[in-house]
């Protein structure tokens, strides 16, 4: 198991941001990531490869995979309208439910 609980947590400055949590170690101080998006973040998603990336989706309508480990953004993709939802289909696809009702893979 990768071994850490990640968070989503609004900003003071609204932006849509994570806190990861080491749950082997209770006691360690916990990592902010940056800022990942400038609106909430509403859905979430890790690698079903269990190496450690992270796909989320935000209400500024962008989906975004980002390295846990290294905190890299690796993929930034513009929706048509607010991300409600994401999910991995297999280790190279992935599918986001958007505010407008449509589904985008």
């Amino acid at each position: 198991t990768w071994g850490h609980l990640v968070v989503s947590r609004q900003q003071a400055d609204g932006q849509g941001g994570l806190v990861k949590l080491n749950c082997a170690l209770p006691d360690a101080p916990f990592d902010t990531l940056p800022s990942l998006h400038t609106r909430p973040i509403k859905a979430m998603a890790l690698s079903p490869q269990a190496d450690g990336l992270l796909l989320t989706g935000s209400l500024d309508a962008t989906i975004r995979l980002t390295t846990l480990a290294s905190h890299s953004q690796v993929l930034s993709l513009n929706a048509p309208a607010p991300v409600w939802s994401v999910r991995w289909l297999d280790r190279h696809t992935l599918v986001a439910g958007m505010a407008n009702a449509t589904l985008q893979a």
